[in-house]
């Protein structure tokens, strides 16, 4: 398959680099520090993307994609109205890996490229609607009809200013995270 990001990474050495296949699939990734713990992993939005561990550098590394399988449905704001343009994000914990979509005009997505036979939340974070996930297990098969529906969040307003004169500071970006008991970022 060409134009897939493939990369390699070595913690012990704390060496990276990545390259995109050839139009024949080939790539080489050159630059490493040399070392035996390199984890090879694809990155591709059209496959199941798959890893190698215990690389050692000078060695080849043939890897073959699967289709995968997909994660298809629709992003409804609280009036049941598609919401469009919003990131849809599918994570597998088990497999530390996943994919996105942005929803189209009436708010479908399908999530292709997945890695089949795991459960991925599926989330969307979309400002103004607020955040939705759901788990959703995945088998041999692709998964259609995931209904998200999120209400209208609640708001948290205030005023950034400097230390220094109290003077207004203009287009800011101001973050609000979550967390869950454990001291962990909620993502699902």
């Amino acid at each position: 398959a060409s134009d897939v990001w493939v990369d390699a990474s070595s913690s012990t050495t704390g060496s990276w680099g990545g390259t995109e296949t050839a139009s024949d699939g080939t790539y080489t990734i050159k630059g490493l520090a040399t070392g035996d713990d390199y984890v090879v992993s694809t990155w591709s939005s059209e496959y199941a993307n798959i890893s190698q561990t215990g690389v050692s550098t000078g060695d080849t590394v043939d890897l073959t994609l699967s289709a995968g399988v997909s994660i298809s449905g629709t992003l409804k704001d609280a009036d049941g109205k598609g919401i469009a343009g919003a990131w849809i994000d599918a994570w597998s914990d088990a497999e530390s890996m996943g994919g996105g979509d942005e929803t189209a005009s009436d708010g479908t997505f399908t999530i292709s490229g997945l890695k089949p036979n795991t459960t991925y939340t599926v989330s969307a974070a979309t400002g103004e609607h607020g955040f939705i996930s759901v788990e959703v297990s995945v088998d041999s098969s692709d998964v259609s009809g995931v209904a998200l529906q999120i209400a209208a969040g609640a708001s948290i307003s205030g005023t950034v200013t400097k230390a220094s004169d109290g003077g207004v500071i203009a287009d800011v970006e101001v973050i609000v995270a979550a967390f869950d008991s454990d001291g962990e970022f909620y993502n699902s």
